[in-house]
């Protein structure tokens, strides 16, 4: 059985050797450690609420960006069936931007505009013609 130390009898020496100045030292030490590591720990937890912050901007700024994307890509299917329906007439303009190759798209549109020079004409030989049979 294991006896303990007696009531007020000297406390045993500590296992480490320490003299209570070493052990005062050692123990300033521990100190300043603690407030370095607190130091970083705010730091760091700082820097986690800034990028926290700056993730919700940007998750916000990419939900904004697909719904416009989403919005975009439902106006170009809209205009593309009202195309194909030969509801609206494209700009010569957004033909360019949209073609695949733009030396073709600007050859196309130069044969369009021969065309419809051509279609006016006719049309006004027609109606010359039509008046002087009248």
């Amino acid at each position: 059985m294991a006896l303990g130390a007696a009531p007020g009898a000297p406390a045993a020496p500590d296992p480490a050797g320490g003299s209570p100045a070493q052990l005062l030292t050692e123990l300033q030490r521990l100190h300043r450690e603690l407030g370095e590591a607190t130091e970083r720990y705010q730091a760091t937890a700082r820097t986690l609420a800034e990028r926290r912050a700056r993730n919700k901007r940007l998750g916000t700024g990419l939900a904004k960006a697909r719904i416009a994307l989403a919005e975009g890509r439902d106006a170009a299917g809209q205009l593309a069936r009202r195309q194909y329906q030969g509801v609206v007439e494209v700009s010569p303009t957004l033909r360019l931007l949209l073609a695949a190759d733009a030396q073709g798209a600007l050859d196309q549109e130069h044969v369009l505009r021969r065309a419809a020079r051509d279609r006016v004409a006719t049309v006004r030989r027609l109606a010359v013609a039509e008046r002087r049979a009248s």
